[in-house]
């Protein structure tokens, strides 16, 4: 699939399509910011409008340029050029309660996005959108939340004006967002600390796209993989040997973006899952080439998931007891980021082990 480019930043973008000139800005980039990992198995009740005002009112102007890295890295990339004014729509920021609350409503979700939609109206047209999504939110009645943001962005701005997303590689997508958008920069570290570098690449991806000279053509598989995102850890094998597989095709092909989503296993969502996202400049043989491959390692390392094994709460607070009385001390122990929410359990083990001073 090939489209031409634009450009969304509020964590969305806007750029209009101009010789550059000393006086103003050629492009006008869009920038937006829709995140959350959603954890559809924890209790608490859906998240609500409430819960994200909570946190903070939606930001816009320089405080969401500046409201974390992915969205820093893109507005201070796309700010170097020197052609392109950046157009931020006020965003949601955060859920009070974060990955550990469950689904959102349709009320919520809509009630941000129309709200986007509303200012980008207000402020458009623009060239190009930035979208700074995570990848595993989970909406009430909306089967892909992400593909959607994109989906309705691409109604607002047309066909002609490049989309691209910014990812956090615990999501869960599938073909479906870049049906409508152009670009799917995911992080290749965990922890995410590449996520200002992935917003970096989206800047520069979505500039020669708006000039131009990207015409982003994509390939999506789904490995068919769901992992624990314990497991997930880029340290180490096969998480590491995966992602440095993608760079050395990345290296091989400087115009090849190859973006791996290892999934997010805590939501009961359609698309869960492991994703591989390629996209080339008009070459849809070699995108499709590079995501077979990609596709085909992935499944020939899935073994290698399935290794170790951690203790429940009972067991942990034998293993504390064994070490305590082997004046052993002091013990960390790490409830690991599975999302049970089960932290006050291991506590309430120690306690009736007689464990102390914790």
């Amino acid at each position: 699939m090939s489209r031409k480019i634009r450009v969304v930043s509020a964590a969305l973008v806007l750029a209009a399509c101009q010789a550059p000139s000393p006086e103003s800005p050629s492009l006008r980039i869009a920038v937006a910011k829709f995140q959350h990992e959603t954890c559809t198995f924890c209790p608490g009740g859906d998240t609500e409008i409430e819960d994200w005002t909570r946190v903070s009112e939606s930001l816009g102007g320089e405080a969401l340029l500046e409201s974390g890295a992915y969205v820093r890295g893109f507005a201070d990339r796309a700010r170097e050029f020197g052609d392109v004014e950046l157009v931020p729509l006020a965003s949601p920021i955060g859920v009070f309660g974060g990955s550990s609350r469950s689904w959102n409503t349709r009320e919520a979700f809509d009630h941000f996005l129309e709200s986007m939609l509303a200012e980008l109206e207000r402020q458009g047209p623009v060239d190009a959108v930035f979208l700074a999504l995570h990848g595993a939110m989970a909406v009430r009645d909306v089967p892909r939340p992400e593909a959607e943001i994109a989906r309705r962005f691409r109604e607002a701005v047309g066909e002609g004006v490049p989309i691209a997303g910014t990812f956090d590689l615990h999501g869960n997508e599938d073909e479906e967002f870049l049906e409508w958008a152009d670009f799917a920069f995911v992080t290749k570290r965990y922890p995410h600390y590449d996520a200002y570098i992935q917003g970096e690449r989206a800047a520069r991806a979505l500039r020669l796209a708006a000039t131009g000279r990207y015409a982003s053509t994509t390939a999506t598989r789904k490995p068919g993989i769901i992992t624990a995102t314990v497991l997930q850890w880029t340290g180490q094998a096969p998480s590491m040997d995966i992602m440095e597989r993608a760079r050395r095709w990345e290296a091989r092909v400087p115009d090849a973006y190859v973006s791996v989503f290892y999934g997010y296993p805590w939501s009961d969502v359609p698309d869960v899952g492991a994703t591989i996202h390629v996209m080339t400049n008009g070459d849809e043989a070699l995108a499709n080439e590079i995501a077979d491959d990609m596709d085909d390692f992935f499944w020939r390392v899935r073994e290698e998931f399935a290794v170790g094994g951690y203790p429940g709460p009972q067991e942990a607070a034998r293993i504390v007891s064994d070490a305590v009385a082997r004046g052993a001390v002091p013990v960390a122990v790490g409830d690991h980021s599975d999302r049970p929410g089960d932290a006050t359990h291991i506590l309430k083990a120690f306690r009736a082990a007689g464990i102390g001073r914790v």
